[in-house]
């Protein structure tokens, strides 16, 4: 079993990319009970077309074809957002948004207190 959702990730690319290069064979053809569990989730989450899935009376999952199998636009978007150079992107997206949040709420603070300043000054100046 998996014990951390990036490992379940990982595993669900490795089998997505090695059906959309064509290795249909090595993806089915699966050995160990992480792979056909990854497997599965790409099956469950509509990643994967024209392959079907059973369970056997252990619990472990076999898989057919039933055409030529294939990776649709959900899996294809899923290997995408998975990408290193997406995640690196979202991350400093998500440090800059901090970042710049941050430097604005000190900015409106100051901005407050020299309004204030300007018209006290102007109070007992008149």
């Amino acid at each position: 079993m998996f014990k951390k959702l990036s490992d379940l990730e990982n595993a669900m690319c490795k089998s997505l990319n090695l059906i959309n290069d064509g290795d249909i064979k090595s993806a089915l053809s699966i050995s160990c009970m992480d792979d056909s569990i990854a497997m599965h989730q790409c099956l469950f989450n509509g990643y994967v077309e024209n392959i079907e899935e059973w369970k056997d009376a252990n619990g472990n999952y076999h898989f057919d074809l039933l055409g030529t199998a294939h990776v649709n636009q959900n899996g294809l978007k899923f290997l995408q957002e998975m990408s290193f150079g997406s995640r690196f992107k979202n991350s400093l997206f998500d440090i800059l948004k901090g970042t710049i949040g941050y430097l604005l709420g000190i900015l409106s603070t100051v901005t407050a207190e020299i309004i204030i300043w300007m018209i006290m000054q102007k109070l007992q100046n008149p």
